[in-house]
């Protein structure tokens, strides 16, 4: 009998895979994620995977850049063109929300701790190297807009505030991904104060 499975066009096929890569990823960790399954969660064999991803390190990879895209989103592409218009606070203060409320935005940050265990395997360090980079670099453009357009406090290099942002994304993101009740974690409030410290306020 010949092949019956349904013929799918290969960027369709590589979206469905990179989703099926998340799934594994967020459930089994990079270790216990096996290419086998993330071909069946995509409706295709290991061989059509294959011609997709050439590892499963380029799978995290094509993840890991999904998912700093969705940290930093459109941060680096303000609505307002004009940077004098840019209000970075607001931006990074709705961003934490996103990422911080919402089941996709927790699980990003949980699929990043499961990729920085597997940090010594071939190609997942440059995956994340990569991944913290592109991150690191949107929000340090974002504060130095803001502090052209007076939003943001210009006593301290955009390149700390971005450290400061990018910690606590990170690390209200995995507290949050334990128990999502932020009444026990207070994450929403650290994000208030961070933000009229971006402000040039202070506690």
């Amino acid at each position: 009998m010949g092949d019956t499975t349904k013929r799918i066009a290969g960027p369709e096929r590589r979206r469905m895979i990179i989703d099926s890569a998340r799934a594994s990823f967020a459930e089994l960790g990079y270790f216990g994620a096996s290419t086998a399954a993330i071909a069946a969660g995509a409706g295709c064999s290991e061989a059509v995977l294959y011609r997709h991803f050439v590892s499963k390190a380029e799978l995290l990879l094509a993840v890991m850049r999904e998912i700093a895209t969705g940290v930093v989103g459109d941060l680096d592409e303000p609505d307002e063109p004009d940077a004098g218009a840019v209000d970075a606070v607001d931006l990074l203060v709705r961003r934490a929300g996103e990422i911080h409320g919402t089941p996709k935005g927790r699980e990003s940050i949980r699929l990043v701790t499961l990729a920085i265990s597997a940090a010594d395997e071939p190609g997942v360090r440059g995956a994340l190297l990569e991944a913290f980079g592109f991150i690191r670099r949107t929000l340090i453009g974002l504060l130095a807009a803001g502090q052209a357009s007076g939003s943001v406090r210009r006593d301290m290099p955009a390149e700390d505030l971005a450290w400061l942002w990018h910690g606590l994304l990170m690390a209200g993101g995995m507290r949050l991904s334990v128990d999502p009740d932020d009444r026990k974690a207070g994450v929403a409030s650290a994000v208030r104060a961070l933000a009229q410290l971006t402000r040039g306020g202070e506690f």
